[in-house]
């Protein structure tokens, strides 16, 4: 509650603007500091964001070089894997030529060349027509492969031939990628007899260079994977480290960078989307380089890594920095903000105190005048001045008798002694600047603490007219009920009866002791048991029911006719809480209908 000694630094506010001109100046420089304070913060967190994208950008660089760096290698076993086997194919071709017509030594050199190459998964040799003479696979030997890629590349053509195909046989399964190194087998006096084939699938390729991508791992200390990929010349993919599926995406055509940017004849690094998982990546790029003597797939290795793996390290390190750094100042920041707190806190108390009295004032329903020791004004409510007619300017130091004169209802006494109000709500009549008399309801409230030897007093009034008008209307229409002819009943939504006047007496010969909380189905005859609940249902949607024809029961038991208008009653929010009905005797008129018209039950 609010202390008289703040009511009467209030007022000295009020006297002296000069005085708050300068308080307000004064605020005006604390908040400033504040904003200093605040601006150096902000200054040295962009600092520090401009540092950290700095050292992030340096060790993406690092990283991608070393991306690249790995690229090139793996590009490079994957060029002597491709030489060497290129190579062995062509031995082949040359021992083929004394055993090809054997085909018991054939079928025993072909199993002992699979022992060898266990990465192996088909190898097929041809005579000079294209049809399979000895194969790893049996059911492929009378097959003819005239037409197959690999042989026709080598009918007329002394190197080696080196592609990539969809399928490869495995042990009859087939491996989604692979690799075919073809030799021909050419005679000593340079006849063409036929060509040797052997297939190779890209999972067994993957382990020759696994290793160097998994020491990259350890060597960085990256929290993620580093996922890798084979592309051929046009951008398809051929294989790659993820569970992924491969499908027909071409990274080319889709523009991925490290796709279009491969084209070079350099190993490189770029950052990029992931086209399928959708985050940032760095990605090195190299070429798998065409050797001497064959023809060699324009192939293209992709190495690349989340870029949030990339950074993690260097994040976590600045983190920590960063929690150093703050045990250090925020503390002094700290200490700087509380004692700018401190200082301007006695300059905002008095500011606030005024406030608080001048919103709390105009906010309240009644009005509300302080007094001093001498009963004489310092400050008023809205609400005081308009139910008294003076300005709070006007009333202002002025006897609480000449402004307020207030006079009992009863003896029109005046009452000067306002003790008699403390604690306590008494009706008198406030007489009005105009000399109009208003009723008011007038308590008297002290302000202060029990340490004070003076008690000020706050008095309250409440204006009473609106109240009394409405007690009147209600009286007025609870007179009107009353002495109706007609039956007025009152119910809720559950068809209780809450009021019952004269004329339902008289009707229908119940007393309201009788009725009062009885269900209103008391009232209806037996056949007219569903009317109830179609009243029920319309009322619920707010509809209003006039002037029809029914029957209800009295309580002798004889039906009567009667005419009916129901209504429903709502509260102050709109909401339906109940109905009230008035019911007429038709009993000299006409005869009563038996049921409701057909509109009642729509």
């Amino acid at each position: 509650m609010t202390t008289f000694d703040e009511l009467l630094e209030i007022a000295e506010l009020r006297r002296h603007r000069p005085e708050r001109s300068r308080r307000a100046r004064i605020s005006r420089l604390y908040r400033r500091l504040l904003l200093f304070i605040l601006l150096f913060l902000c200054m040295a967190g962009g600092l520090g964001v401009i540092a950290l994208r700095s050292l992030e950008s340096r060790f993406v660089a690092d990283v991608g070089e070393s991306l690249a760096f790995t690229a090139d290698e793996v590009a490079g076993q994957l060029n002597t894997l491709l030489w060497e086997r290129s190579s062995d194919v062509r031995l082949m071709a040359h021992a083929l030529k004394t055993i090809r017509q054997n085909p018991v030594q054939l079928r025993r050199y072909l199993e002992s060349v699979r022992e060898e190459f266990r990465a192996c998964c088909w190898i097929g040799v041809t005579n000079d027509a294209g049809t399979i003479i000895g194969s790893t696979s049996l059911s492929d030997i009378g097959v003819n492969r005239n037409k197959a890629e690999w042989f026709q590349a080598v009918r007329d053509m002394p190197h080696s031939y080196v592609h990539e195909i969809e399928g490869t046989k495995n042990n009859g399964a087939i491996a989604p990628h692979g690799v075919a190194f073809t030799a021909p087998i050419w005679s000593s006096d340079g006849t063409f007899l036929g060509a040797v084939s052997l297939h190779l699938g890209f999972p067994e390729i993957e382990g020759a260079f696994a290793r160097t991508i998994r020491t990259l791992e350890r060597q960085r200390g990256f929290t993620g994977k580093i996922d890798w990929l084979v592309l051929t010349s046009t951008g398809d993919i051929l294989d790659e480290s993820l569970s992924l599926p491969v499908g027909r995406l071409n990274l080319k055509r889709a523009g991925l960078p490290s796709a279009v940017a491969i084209t070079s004849e350099w190993a490189g690094y770029v950052e990029e989307m992931h086209i399928r998982r959708q985050v940032p990546v760095v990605t090195g790029y190299a070429n798998v380089r065409r050797f001497d003597g064959s023809l060699v797939p324009d192939w293209r290795v992709l190495v690349r890594i989340d870029r949030r793996d990339v950074i993690a390290p260097i994040r976590a390190l600045l983190w920590k920095l960063a929690a150093g750094l703050s045990l250090l100042f925020l503390p002094v920041i700290g200490l700087l903000w509380w004692t700018t707190h401190r200082l301007r806190r006695g300059w905002d108390m008095a500011i606030a105190n005024e406030e608080r009295l001048e919103a709390t004032l105009s906010s309240v329903g009644e009005g509300v005048i302080v007094l001093n020791q001498a009963a004489r004004i310092m400050a008023l409510s809205d609400v005081a001045e308009r139910l008294s007619g003076w300005t709070v300017s006007e009333s202002k130091g002025r006897l609480l008798k000449d402004v307020f004169p207030l006079i009992d209802e009863t003896d029109r006494q005046p009452i000067g002694h306002f003790e008699s109000l403390r604690d306590k709500v008494r009706p008198c009549l406030l007489i009005a600047r105009d000399g109009s008399e208003r009723p008011v309801e007038a308590s008297v409230v002290p302000v202060g603490t029990s340490q004070d030897r003076t008690q000020e007093t706050v008095l309250i009034l409440r204006d009473l007219r609106e109240r009394r008008e409405s007690d009147l209307q209600n009286a007025r229409l609870a007179a009107i009920v009353e002495s109706s002819d007609d039956a007025i009943i009152g119910k809720n939504l559950d068809g209780a009866i809450v009021t019952w006047n004269k004329g339902a007496e008289r009707l229908y010969g119940y007393t309201e002791a009788e009725m009062k909380g009885q269900a209103i189905t008391r009232l209806f005859p037996a056949w007219l048991s569903e009317e109830f609940v179609h009243i029920q249902n319309r009322l619920r949607r707010g509809e209003r029911i006039d002037h029809y024809a029914t029957t209800r029961v009295r309580k002798d038991g004889t039906p009567i006719p009667v005419s009916i208008s129901i209504s429903p009653i709502k509260n102050q929010e709109g909401r339906i809480v109940g109905a009230s009905s008035i019911a007429r005797d038709l009993s000299d008129r006409t005869r009563p209908q038996e049921e409701l018209p057909a509109s009642m039950g729509a």
